[in-house]
Order: C-alpha cells, then sequence, then structure tokens
C-alpha cells in the first residue's frame, strides 16, 4: 500500500514556519504505522522535517500545481491520496486517479450553498471521493446540514497532540500564554486591553504570533506599537514548535480569545498539555478540544476577560487544579498516538 499526502498552497513543511496543517499533517504521519510508505507533497522547501519522504512542488499558481502534482501522482500510483483542505484538488485527482481512494482532510468550514441545485451539483464531486474527514464535529456538522447524504463517508478525527513532547514543567511562572495567528480576529486586542484593566500586578502576558502574511505583518506591527509601554507583556513572532512548547511549559495559565469559530485549535490542546489553566471562547469546535476542562469565556470583551483574570489568576489553587485537569483531559482524549491509529484505519479503507 502506498499513501500521498497532499498539502494546501502556502504550507511550509518545515521547522521553519511550519503552519497548524503542516504540523497536524506531520504529526499524524510521525506517529503511523504507514509512514513508510508515505509520500508528502507540499510546496517546496528549503529544509523540510527531516524523516519524512516529501516532494516539493515548485508551480507559482494553482493550475500549474496541479498539473505538477497530478504527474507525479500518477507516476507514483498510490492506493491512497490524502488531501488537505483544497476541494478542487481532491476532485480533480479523484477523476485523473481512478483506481486511488481520495480523502478530503478538512481543517475549517466548507463554504455553504445557497439553494438545493448549488447542493446538489456539488455533492456529485464529493461524492467522487472514498471519505471526508473533519477535525471537530462541528465542522462535520455544518457540512452534513447541506449534505445529509454524505453522512457515512464522513469521519472525525481531531487534532491530536503529543503529550511527551508537550508537558509541563516542574517549576512554571505567573504567566500567560496567547499562541497563534497574528489576526484580529483572534481577540488579541481585547486580550491587551482586558489584561491591562485587571489588577493582577504580579503577572505577564505574553503573545506568540505567527506572522506569514503581509496582513499578519501589518497587525503584528500594529500590536507592537500598542504595547510599547508595557513593561507586563511580551510580543514575540514565528517561535519554532520548540520555543512555543517551553513556552507553555513554563506558563501558569494560556488563553484563547478568538472570535472567530474555529475548527479545531491546536495551540489550544498543547497548552492544555503542558498543563496550562487555560481560557478559551467556545467559538467553533473549540468546545470539543477543551471538553470540560476549561475555563470558559462568555465573548472576548476586555471586561469579560478582565474579570476572568481577576477571578481565576487571584486563586493559585484554581489555576493548578485547571492545570492538572487540562494536562489529563490531553493524554486520555487527544493523545497524538491514539488519534493516529484511527487515522491509519481510514487510510486503509477500514471503519475506525
Amino acid at each position: 500500500m502506498t499513501i500521498a499526502i497532499v498539502l494546501p498552497r502556502a504550507m511550509v513543511f518545515s521547522p521553519k514556519g511550519a503552519t497548524s496543517i503542516d504540523l497536524v499533517a506531520k504529526d499524524l504521519l510521525l506517529h503511523s504505522q504507514l509512514k513508510g510508505q508515505t509520500v508528502v507533497y507540499g510546496p517546496d522547501v528549503e529544509e523540510p522535517f527531516e524523516g519524512f519522504d516529501f516532494v516539493g512542488l515548485k508551480a507559482s499558481n494553482q493550475r500549474q500545481r496541479d498539473r505538477e502534482l497530478v504527474e507525479h501522482l500518477k507516476s507514483q500510483k498510490p492506493s491512497c491520496v490524502v488531501v488537505h483542505q483544497y476541494v478542487q484538488t481532491a476532485e480533480l485527482i479523484a477523476s485523473k486517479l481512478p483506481n486511488s481512494r481520495v480523502i478530503l482532510h478538512r481543517h475549517g468550514l466548507l463554504k455553504k450553498r445557497k439553494n438545493a441545485l448549488a447542493r446538489f451539483v456539488k455533492s456529485r464531486s464529493y461524492r467522487k471521493l472514498s471519505n471526508i474527514v473533519f477535525v471537530s464535529n462541528f465542522i462535520r456538522g455544518s457540512f452534513l446540514e447541506d449534505f445529509p447524504g454524505l453522512n457515512n463517508r464522513s469521519e472525525v478525527i481531531n487534532n491530536g497532540v503529543d503529550t511527551e513532547f508537550w508537558r509541563p514543567l516542574r517549576d512554571k511562572k505567573q504567566q500567560v500564554s496567547y499562541v497563534g495567528r497574528a489576526r484580529e480576529d483572534k481577540g488579541i486586542l481585547g486580550l491587551i486591553k482586558g489584561f491591562r484593566q485587571a489588577n493582577v500586578s504580579d503577572w505577564r502576558l505574553k503573545l506568540v504570533c505567527a506572522v506569514q502574511t503581509q496582513a499578519e505583518h501589518e497587525f503584528f506591527q500594529s500590536v507592537k506599537a500598542l504595547i510599547r509601554d508595557s513593561d507586563a507583556i511580551d510580543l514575540v513572532s514565528n517561535y519554532s514548535a520548540e520555543e512555543v512548547r517551553d513556552c507553555l511549559a513554563e506558563s501558569l495559565v494560556a488563553i484563547s480569545p478568538s472570535i472567530v469559530k474555529e475548527g479545531f485549535p491546536r495551540a489550544v490542546v498543547e497548552a492544555m498539555s503542558c498543563g496550562c489553566a487555560t481560557l478559551a471562547t467556545l467559538s467553533g469546535g473549540t468546545v470539543e478540544a477543551v471538553g470540560d476542562a476549561a475555563y470558559i469565556l462568555e465573548d472576548s470583551n476586555p471586561n469579560t476577560l478582565a474579570s476572568a483574570f481577576e477571578e481565576l489568576l487571584s486563586d493559585s489553587a484554581w489555576v493548578a487544579e485547571l492545570g492538572l485537569e487540562a494536562r489529563q483531559h490531553a493524554c486520555t482524549a487527544l493523545e497524538i498516538r491514539d488519534i493516529s491509529r484511527a487515522y491509519d484505519t481510514i487510510l486503509r479503507g477500514e471503519t475506525p
């Protein structure tokens, strides 16, 4: 059995700049029994992750990229192809490689279809696929509202976490950490205002931002200017996985104040695995990620966040208890080795 993993455009399958999707694909494959039979296709990078059979695609636009990809796949003749995110690419591969099982691995919400005819036409594309894997029941549920007839070929595989890598330090700091994209809809501005309002003078806030697009760079610079006079707030960008791990491992608290409907936020489960007492808005699939082991935020309004900080951070016993519950939740429900085994069954064409 041979398998091909296809990453979307703008991915960086490398320790330097890897996106959340890159890391999900890498971790699932790293712990897979099928790793030795798998080739990863993605945008060409100078230093791809070591230990993987990686083919860098050099085409500059999507149409040329798909053509280059299909040529590679026809040569490899994989028995299974996993396409992350892109429905159109998955449909194309299914039509060009009729003897291969094609699986779409979806990390975010799919576009809603406005009328019955549009849904019928689109359903014909999905029926060319062997399976559609969603990272949360939230995304799968939204999809099945439009396409209930595809229930039997849709599956949920949550984003797992390597609890041996993402683990807490024995001695932690009075630090609240945010890890995520440098975007306003992630709730960063409300987080800064809420932290400044709160009476938590013994605590620090650390913002670890991923900055990949021009818009994110501009927003990051505006945040830097905003906190220029804040001695208790630190701002950094584009940490490696090890640096993110070290930050979370030493932090007593982590926060995800996202405004958007998340698919299944990887940064949240990494923080929980590192034993952080975790605060989160229940946006999208976040409710599935945190289970019953987080402090739930009603919204990302600065007043809400300030009140939450004052209530939680003043109670060291509660912080410690939430941190232990978060770690236990990650170990029992989201361990990557268990998730990867379930994923392997789908790749083999079996029922999880």
